[in-house]
């Protein structure tokens, strides 16, 4: 069976909010068990996250990369080709197929691919603003 776990990108809530544009792990467990939280409590617990506009939440995919690192939707992960070209894409998941995937690329396992950075962190290396 696989794990379920999240983590959340905080966006700024104020102009001098220190606590956003950073990663925080495993807030299912650590946000319900915060002082007085009931977890089922749907306006203290996890539940309220994923609806929160504050921070963006996804989902750890239940794989590993080459190096053992957990991968996790917004993921930036690479993968060495035969003839030595790097393939360079984004986890994402896909209503459609009910999976997460890679843009166009089927994603089996993590084995062959490394993380290398997240669409928060990291959006050159996708092409985008630096």
């Amino acid at each position: 069976m696989r794990e379920l776990k999240f983590r959340a990108w905080l966006k700024p809530r104020w102009d001098d909010d220190e606590d956003a544009n950073k990663m925080y792990y495993d807030i299912q467990n650590s946000y319900d068990t915060l002082g007085n939280v009931k977890p089922y409590d749907p306006m203290t617990s996890f539940a309220s996250w994923l609806d929160d506009e504050v921070a963006i939440v996804e989902q750890y995919t239940g794989l590993k990369d080459k190096n053992g690192k957990e991968i996790y939707e917004g993921d930036i992960v690479k993968r060495v080709e035969d003839g030595g070209f790097d393939i360079v894409g984004a986890v994402e998941w896909s209503e459609k197929a009910a999976r997460f995937w890679i843009k166009r690329y089927y994603y089996p396992n993590g084995k062959k691919w490394e993380v290398i950075g997240n669409i928060h962190e990291n959006p050159e290396l996708l092409g985008g603003e630096e």
